[in-house]
């Protein structure tokens, strides 16, 4: 399955991680040629476009969505050790022939880091989640914390936030999930599964 670019160039718009311009968005894995990866005159990543909103507001959404991932928040499992991450959970109810399904859920938390000079973008999805939990930031945020990691580790990314604790997350407040479902495209990652921790 292909990814749809401007599903991601929306995404990394709405994050406003990078800067308040629009960016290229660059993938990772062999599911694109490396022609795709580049600007039609051979940028690679650039950040190109029209401003889209103001650098103070950039500045006040990346704030927020760092506390996202801070003691009180709702993915305090999606902080990444020595690094500062923000990003924003997800839970909503599957749609299901046409209907909202009551205990069907898609579980997601979109993040990107490090804060202080963000070089990913990363969205974790888990479709049906099971084992009696369904909130982004109890499913999806530990997926994102994981992958960050280790991306930030092999570019060899330093540490922004060395003296930073990781604390459980809180329990979350009973609210019914939104019945709101956002189509946004995937990107196909390697799979990591029965890799030993020395790379992807």
């Amino acid at each position: 399955a292909r990814g749809s670019v401007p599903g991601l160039a929306a995404l990394s718009e709405k994050m406003l991680g990078f800067s308040a311009k629009r960016a290229l968005p660059r993938f990772v894995g062999d599911a694109f040629r490396d022609s795709e990866l580049r600007a039609p005159d051979g940028r690679d990543g650039e950040v190109i476009g029209k401003q889209v909103v103001s650098a103070k507001t950039a500045r006040t959404l990346s704030a927020m969505l760092e506390n996202v991932t801070q003691v009180g928040g709702t993915a305090t499992k999606g902080q990444v050790p020595g690094y500062r991450v923000a990003g924003k959970t997800g839970t909503a109810w599957k749609l299901v022939n046409g209907q909202y399904a009551d205990n069907l859920y898609l579980s997601s938390f979109v993040g990107y880091g490090p804060v202080s000079n963000p070089r990913y973008i990363i969205a974790v999805t888990v479709d049906e989640p099971s084992a009696g939990k369904f909130y982004g930031g109890d499913i999806s945020a530990p997926v994102f914390s994981n992958v960050m990691a280790q991306a930030l580790r092999l570019a060899g990314v330093p540490p922004d936030a060395p003296n930073v604790v990781t604390a459980p997350s809180p329990a979350p407040a009973p609210v019914a999930p939104t019945k709101t479902v956002a189509a946004m495209g995937a990107v196909v990652l390697p799979s990591a599964v029965g890799r030993r921790e020395g790379g992807l």
